[in-house]
């Protein structure tokens, strides 16, 4: 019994890991990004995903921290939430509050998109406002 637990253990620890093949590489990974189509019509809808990763980049680049740009979030989710009319939805949530969550919610992802994904959209012509505009336009957008 205790010479089968070894000849396990050995066949665990002897077998080649998976290579390096098997995982696509970065440049991969862009070349299937690239590769997919743009829905034009949806250039409206993603224009937030434009402005916001915009005024990330701008933001950072002043030097702003982590919790300067959690703020900022939150006082752009107040402005979402004040331009729609408001009404109460199924279950209680009023309009208001679901475009103000909507929007500090997605806010969040795309800061941290906008530190852990830079390997990624450092490859992308117009880096990080254009990787997430068009991401949106691809129909796949940044998400945690």
């Amino acid at each position: 019994m205790r010479a089968s637990f070894f000849v396990c253990l050995a066949a665990i620890l002897f077998t080649p890991l998976a290579s390096a093949q098997e995982y696509p590489t970065l440049d991969q990974l862009i070349r299937d990004w690239e590769a997919l189509p743009e829905n034009l019509d949806m250039r409206e809808v993603c224009s937030n995903e434009l402005r916001y990763s915009t005024e990330i980049v701008n933001l950072k680049s002043h030097g702003a921290t982590v919790i300067t740009l959690l703020r900022w979030a939150e006082q752009e989710s107040g402005k979402a939430a004040a331009q729609v009319q408001d009404k109460t939805l199924t279950g209680g949530l009023s309009i208001q509050d679901a475009a103000a969550y909507g929007t500090e919610k997605n806010l969040m992802e795309m800061i941290i998109a906008s530190n852990s994904e830079q390997p990624i959209y450092s490859k992308v012509r117009g880096g990080f406002p254009q990787w997430a505009y068009r991401s949106c336009l691809k129909d796949k957008p940044i998400e945690r």
